[in-house]
């Protein structure tokens, strides 16, 4: 699929859901990426939790961070309820400590993950969308997408949310 349509596809999932959740990872961090991140979580008014990785990569202080995935168990249970999740410069979003069993993505859930690392997406557990980015271009890319595809009901739903969560 061609970046321009794969980014555009994202964003109408993207404007479409209900609870949708920003996960950030350590290709975040190096890129250098996490103020584009955080521009596309205000726009679309979901959390932002840290997936798998060693470096702090989205800023503590801001008040949609919601902090780490949690790798000593309950992944699955810390996802639930999410219908979209997009993770972004991530690689394997899903590194735990101790085997959990199946997927730890929502039933139903939307997967979409961004990265330069194309070897980890999809390589454990079923995605909808995997897209070839830098994390900072992709994340830029997205929320200028989402701004252009968001309906006004769909802008204030996603402002209620984001005020909801700060």
């Amino acid at each position: 699929m061609l970046f321009r349509s794969a980014i555009e596809k994202a964003a109408r999932t993207l404007a479409n859901a209900k609870n949708p959740l920003i996960m950030s990872g350590d290709h975040m961090a190096v890129r250098d990426a996490s103020g584009a991140v955080a521009a596309l979580a205000e726009l679309a008014g979901a959390p932002v939790m840290q997936g798998s990785g060693r470096q702090w990569n989205f800023p503590t202080t801001h008040p949609l961070c919601i902090g780490p995935l949690g790798f000593m168990g309950g992944m699955r249970e810390n996802l639930a309820g999410y219908d979209v999740i997009v993770a972004i410069g991530t690689g394997d979003p899903f590194r735990p400590l101790f085997y959990e069993g199946p997927s730890p993505i929502p039933d139903g859930c939307q997967f979409i993950h961004i990265d330069v690392d194309t070897y980890a997406m999809g390589k454990d557990y079923a995605i909808s969308q995997a897209i070839y980015a830098d994390p900072g271009r992709g994340a830029q890319d997205l929320h200028d997408a989402l701004d252009r595809v968001f309906t006004s009901g769909q802008r204030a739903e996603a402002q209620s949310r984001r005020v909801r969560i700060t």
